[in-house]
């Protein structure tokens, strides 16, 4: 049995399960896991139209939860707040200046959506 197979036939088993498992692998890594989603959507493995409002909500919820995270770590601890402080610092000027902006470029720049979320939530 080749791999993809194996891939495809453990997912059939998950039924409903398998659009769980998007909407909280969505929370977690969105871009890897909507490009996976629509491919399997279009190899007919998934229906696109619950497909859709699962992505959905689970970008949704992941980046609200990441901004929430910012603001738990604010006021957790100082080390914590200085550590990531300095990891991004350089997003802190430009996030001062132009907040939506810097948020919606972030959205399309990955390995930078979560971090600006975490200090936007961090700041505000």
């Amino acid at each position: 049995m080749r791999l993809e197979s194996f891939f495809l036939h453990s997912l059939g088993h998950l039924g409903w399960g398998i659009y769980l498992l998007i909407f909280l692998a969505m929370i977690l890594e969105g871009d890897m896991v909507l490009f996976t989603a629509i491919f399997l959507a279009e190899s007919h493995f998934l229906k696109l139209r619950f497909l859709i409002p699962i992505l959905f909500l689970g970008a949704l919820t992941g980046d609200i939860l990441w901004f929430t995270l910012g603001g738990y770590l604010e006021n957790k601890s100082a080390f914590i707040r200085h550590w990531f402080g300095k990891i991004t610092g350089p997003i802190n000027r430009r996030l001062a200046q132009r907040p939506s902006l810097v948020i919606f470029v972030s959205k399309f720049t990955y390995g930078l959506n979560r971090a600006t979320l975490m200090r936007a939530g961090l700041i505000s």
